[in-house]
């Protein structure tokens, strides 16, 4: 189980990282020819490919696994032993980093929540505001509402509050807030991911640079006064992870944003090519993640085995530490078939007891079991899965 959850992480984290590769390549390109909000939308790729990383390939039939072994009869599979250790110890970490990577951003999130609770509520045009006791928290959105530092009516112009209020409006159309908590989420499950916290920084960064140029576009008499509220904006103090911080993050990004103010909103028909550019990446990203998987085998349900291992071999192969203790145990692989009717990729799945070398001795057994190239009922064996508990017994 543990082993399986973990697989699935690490198969949507290397869908997901070869996404955010790709995108933070395109951002930029993507952002002049198609606008800041195409740009913007591209971040959707990394979680279509990760998601459909996750979805199965169909498989050619149930699976049903075939049961063979040496001369003596085999116990239930409730009684092999449990496997290796090393996937509960690698998921109590990975859990363990999650929980770390919680902790410091609710840390965070509950230092600008305690803060901004002493601010007092209002409205303006019937949008819920939070005037913040301080003048170092806000312009921001976090829920519903849009929280203000103190000083807003001082040190903004009345052209300069409708910009930050008109800039804060798009976030909540958009539900921004909400899709930053999300990132936030992917962080703590992603944390040991270097490329989900950069994409999560190149996140915000597009997701400001979209509200901005979509204000603009509407209001394009405002690009002097937004200006010089970024400038004015800077000296925000905590930024809420679950929310949208008016602030820009480092030098680049507010160069960034000062530089998109001067640029004219891309053509009506330029807009619905970015569209239809974003729906095409989307599409092949997502299908391309799903078949790069590796098919799950059909499973051989009736074998016809044309060549077994004998009492010779297991007389060979069982191991000389567990012979020497008079140990017996049991030994489970997991093989693909292949066409000739030979088995490759075999794994050991279980082993009992560990460490005894009973699954190594059956990993060099594997190629003395052979199908014969079509099973009983005519569909042929290549590409199926057949898993083999092999039971080692000692002669008296």
């Amino acid at each position: 189980m543990i082993g399986d959850a973990l697989s699935l992480v690490a198969r949507a984290n290397l869908a997901g990282s070869v996404a955010i590769a790709a995108v933070a390549l395109l951002r930029r390109p993507v952002r002049s020819v198609f606008g800041a909000s195409a740009a913007y939308g591209l971040w959707a790729v990394p979680c279509i490919m990760a998601l459909a990383a996750l979805v199965p390939v169909p498989a050619g039939g149930p699976i049903a696994p075939i049961v063979l072994g040496a001369p003596g009869g085999l116990p239930a599979m409730a009684s092999l032993g449990a496997g290796s250790p090393w996937p509960a110890r690698l998921g109590g970490v990975w859990a363990l980093g999650a929980l770390i990577c919680a902790a410091l951003l609710g840390v965070r999130q509950a230092r600008f929540g305690s803060a901004v609770r002493d601010g007092s509520p209002g409205s303006v045009g019937g949008t819920r505001v939070i005037r913040a006791a301080r003048s170092d928290l806000g312009p921001a959105v976090v829920g519903r509402a849009i929280v203000l530092p103190s000083d807003f009516e001082v040190r903004f112009t009345r052209a300069e509050q409708a910009a930050v209020l008109a800039h804060e409006a798009q976030h909540l159309a958009r539900g921004d807030a909400a899709a930053n908590a999300v990132v936030s989420l992917v962080q703590c499950l992603c944390w040991f991911n270097p490329l989900v916290h950069l994409a999560a920084r190149w996140i915000r960064t597009d997701q400001e640079l979209a509200c901005d140029a979509a204000v603009i576009a509407g209001r394009p008499g405002l690009r002097r006064p937004y200006a010089e509220a970024l400038l004015k904006t800077q000296v925000m103090a905590v930024i809420p992870p679950a929310g949208c911080a008016w602030r820009a993050r480092g030098f680049t990004a507010l160069r960034d944003r000062i530089r998109l103010l001067k640029r004219r909103a891309p053509s009506r028909p330029r807009q619905v090519c970015g569209v239809l550019l974003l729906a095409l990446v989307a599409a092949g990203g997502g299908y391309t993640a799903w078949a790069a998987q590796p098919a799950r085998g059909r499973a051989v349900v009736a074998p016809d085995w044309s060549s077994l291992p004998n009492g010779a071999d297991f007389a060979r192969l069982y191991p000389r530490k567990a012979s020497a203790l008079g140990l017996e145990g049991l030994a489970v692989m997991r093989c693909r078939v292949g066409r000739t009717g030979g088995l490759s990729t075999c794994r050991v799945v279980r082993e009992a007891p560990r460490g005894a070398g009973f699954g190594e001795a059956a990993l060099q057994m594997a190629p003395r079991f052979r199908m014969k190239p079509e099973t009983m009922d005519g569909a042929p064996v290549a590409g199926g899965v057949v898993m083999i508990p092999v039971k080692f017994k000692l002669h008296p």
